[in-house]
């Protein structure tokens, strides 16, 4: 929260000012505790490793959906809370190789720390039996086309 709060124009840090007027409320969430808006409870699960991150779990009722967003590698994967989730929305994926020009990330390379294979989410799903994973952060650099990530789609339904 400090960080966001940092974010600001000469007037005044953004989160402050949309606080003021009316649009946002701010909460600091603390690890493990959800955080309850009508019928929807949020809990902030925090990321060990080299980046500060977060997996956020939002329930509702019996649905469970896992925010996934990036640097959540290494996946909290033994926090049992996040076992049979409906959905996993996760980024920072490189998509099946080879990328663009036959490209193949070698595996030393930073990124493989850094970002999950298709083969490491499956493993996730698998694992903590969730129904269905939704990719984001599909980056242009890749060199995918939209065809490629329609047939990604087919193999892996």
């Amino acid at each position: 929260m400090n960080d966001l709060l940092n974010i600001k124009n000469k007037y005044s840090t953004y989160f402050k000012y949309y606080e003021e007027i009316g649009v946002v409320s701010l909460n600091t969430l603390k690890e493990n505790v959800p955080l309850e808006i009508d019928n929807f409870r949020i809990t902030p699960i925090q990321v060990k490793g080299d980046v500060a991150s977060t997996v956020f779990l939002v329930e509702e009722d019996y649905k469970k959906v896992i925010y996934a967003p990036c640097d959540v590698k290494p996946f909290p994967i033994a926090n049992n809370k996040l076992n049979n989730a409906d959905v996993l929305i996760i980024g920072n994926v490189v998509p099946d190789e080879p990328l663009k020009d036959g490209y193949f990330v070698p595996q030393d390379n930073k990124l493989r720390k850094e970002m999950f294979s298709i083969e490491e989410i499956i493993e996730i799903k698998e694992k903590l039996n969730i129904g269905k994973v939704i990719i984001t952060h599909i980056e242009e650099e890749w060199g995918k086309s939209f065809d490629d990530y329609k047939g990604l789609e087919k193999k892996y339904r």
